[in-house]
């Protein structure tokens, strides 16, 4: 998936997600975000990975977080 644009074009990487236990938030009976754990890896340097950690509404999708850490 891309990343966005950059100076040369697209930055597209390889991504994975995964959804981390829901933590209740303390003003609301329901929870309004999920947690995220996300890995980024180079499509010509697989050995470069980057992580991230991420907050986001409960709607979000792997594209969406994709999106906003690039």
């Amino acid at each position: 998936m891309s990343a966005g644009p950059g100076a040369k074009g697209e930055r597209c990487y390889d991504w994975v997600g995964a959804l981390l236990p829901v933590v209740e938030e303390r003003d609301r009976d329901e929870p309004t975000r999920r947690r995220w754990m996300l890995a980024r890896r180079s499509i010509t340097d697989p050995e470069d990975i980057a992580y991230f950690l991420a907050s986001a509404p409960l709607d979000a999708t792997l594209a969406d977080l994709a999106r906003i850490a690039g």
